[in-house]
C-alpha cells in the first residue's frame, strides 16, 4: 500500500507536467506522447480502485461512478469514428477520478502526496520555465489554492512561496483568468479566516451561504431559460457597459469587460440536447453537442469527422450534461453539495468548513468556466471534496487540523 501511495505522490506530480503542456513548446515533442499520459492515467486510477477505503460508504459517489461506467458502454454503442472513440477513453477517464474520493479520505495519504508535490512541484516548474508560457504558469500553480485557504497556519516561509505564486499566476500568466480568480478566491478566504471579526462573522453565517452557494447557480439558470434575467449578459440586463467599457487599443473598436461569451455556448449545448433527444441520458462520454458557432473549425481540424459536433465546451457543468445528462449532472451536483454540506454542519474544526466554503466556489464556478479534464486543477478539487467527506478530518480538532497541516509543509 506504501508503494502505491508514493507512485500516486510521484504520478500526480507527472500530471502537473502534462497539465501544461499545450501552452509550452513541448506540445509538438515526444514529451506530448498521448499513450504515455493515458497509461499514467489508467495507472493512477487503478491505484486509486486498488488501494481505496471500501469500509466507508459513499452512496453518491458510488451511483455517479455508476453511471460513468454506463455511459462509457452507451459510449461504445454510438461511437462512429475514431475520434469518438478517443474521447471516450479521455472522458472516462476524466470523470472516473471520484475513485480518488475512497483514497483522499485518509488524512496521511493526502499529507504524502501534498508533501512530495509541495517540494519537489516548484524545483519540476524551474525544469519546465523555458519551455512553458501564458496559462501555463497558473495551472501548474494551482495546489498553492490549497496553501492560500490556510494563510494563517503557513509559516513564514511558506508565506512568501504562496504569495510569489499567485504574483506570477497574475503576472506571467495573465492570459489565465480562471487560475487567476480561483487563487483570488482562495486567499481572500484564506485571509477572512486569518482575521479574528471576519472569521466570526464568515464562522456565523457559513450555514446560511451555504444554501445560497447551492442554490444560487440553479436560480440563476431558471431566470435565464425563462429569459427573466441573464446573470451571463449583466452588462446588458443592468446597462453597465458605459461603466465597464474597455479599449483593446487605438484602432480597435471598444468593448465591455463584462461581455458575455457563455449564453450561446448554453443555447448551443441545451439546443442540441432537445434536438438530439439526450436530455435525460445524456449524449455518452463518446460524444460532444452540435454547434453552429465552432462546427466549421471542428470539421476542418478533425477531417470532416465529427459532423460539426463539438467534443466539449469550456463549462464543466455543460460538458457533465451533455456527456450524462440530467441524471449525470443531478449525481455531479449531490457529490459537491453533500461533500459541503457535511463539512460545515457536521465538523469539529474550522478548517474544514474553509475547504468547502472553496468547494461551493468551484461549484459556481463550473458553471461559468471549468474545463473537465484529466489534470492537477480538477484532481486537487477532488482532494478538496475528499477531505469534506473524510469522517476523519472532520472529527479533527482545530489543534489536530493545525499539525496535520504544518507536518504536511515540513
Amino acid at each position: 500500500m506504501l508503494n502505491s501511495i508514493k507512485f500516486l505522490s510521484y504520478s500526480i506530480l507527472l500530471i502537473s507536467v502534462y497539465s501544461v503542456l499545450q501552452w509550452s513548446s513541448l506540445s509538438m515533442t515526444i514529451v506530448n506522447n498521448t499513450f504515455f499520459w493515458w497509461l499514467l492515467q489508467a495507472l493512477i486510477l487503478y491505484n486509486f480502485y486498488k488501494i481505496g477505503n471500501r469500509e466507508i460508504k459513499n452512496k453518491i459517489v458510488s451511483l455517479f461512478l455508476i453511471y460513468v461506467v454506463l455511459s462509457f458502454l452507451y459510449g461504445i454503442y454510438m461511437s462512429e469514428n475514431y475520434w469518438h472513440y478517443k474521447y471516450l477513453v479521455r472522458n472516462t477517464m476524466v470523470f472516473l477520478m471520484p475513485l480518488s474520493i475512497y483514497v483522499f479520505i485518509d488524512p496521511a495519504r493526502v499529507n504524502m502526496v501534498l508533501k512530495v508535490w509541495f517540494k519537489k512541484a516548484l524545483i519540476l516548474l524551474l525544469c519546465l520555465s523555458p519551455f512553458i508560457y501564458s496559462d501555463a504558469w497558473g495551472n501548474y500553480l494551482t495546489p498553492f489554492c490549497f496553501c492560500a485557504l490556510f494563510y494563517k497556519l503557513l509559516p513564514k516561509k511558506w508565506k512568501i512561496i504562496t504569495i510569489l505564486a499567485f504574483v506570477v499566476t497574475f503576472t506571467l500568466g495573465w492570459a489565465s483568468r480562471s487560475c487567476t480568480i480561483r487563487f483570488s478566491v482562495a486567499l481572500i478566504i484564506g485571509l477572512l479566516f486569518t482575521y479574528k471579526y471576519s472569521r466570526i462573522i464568515l464562522l456565523k453565517y457559513l450555514k446560511i451561504v451555504f444554501f445560497v452557494f447551492s442554490f444560487l447557480p440553479i436560480i440563476f439558470f431558471v431566470l435565464a431559460v425563462t429569459d427573466t434575467f441573464n446573470i451571463l449578459n449583466i452588462d446588458e440586463e443592468l446597462s453597465l457597459s458605459q461603466k465597464y467599457e474597455i479599449f483593446k487599443s487605438d484602432k480597435e473598436t471598444s468593448g465591455s469587460a463584462l461581455y458575455d461569451t457563455r449564453t450561446l455556448i448554453y443555447a448551443e449545448v441545451l439546443g442540441s440536447a432537445i434536438n438530439n433527444n439526450y436530455v435525460i441520458q445524456g449524449h455518452s462520454l463518446a460524444r460532444g453537442y452540435q454547434s453552429l458557432m465552432f462546427g466549421d473549425a471542428v470539421d476542418e481540424a478533425m477531417g470532416g469527422m465529427l459532423k460539426g459536433e463539438r467534443p466539449g465546451s469550456e463549462t464543466c457543468i455543460l460538458n457533465v450534461f451533455t456527456y450524462m445528462g440530467g441524471i449525470g449532472l443531478f449525481l455531479y451536483m449531490l457529490i459537491f453539495l453533500k461533500s459541503s454540506y457535511l463539512a460545515i454542519f457536521n465538523s469539529n474544526n474550522n478548517y474544514i468548513k474553509i475547504i468547502a466554503l472553496f468547494v461551493l466556489f468551484r461549484w459556481i464556478y463550473s458553471w461559468i468556466e471549468e474545463f473537465t479534464l484529466f489534470n492537477i486543477t480538477y484532481l486537487i478539487l477532488w482532494i478538496m471534496i475528499s477531505m469534506c467527506f473524510s469522517p476523519y478530518f472532520r472529527s479533527m480538532t482545530n489543534v489536530e487540523f493545525k499539525c496535520w497541516f504544518k507536518s504536511m509543509l515540513k
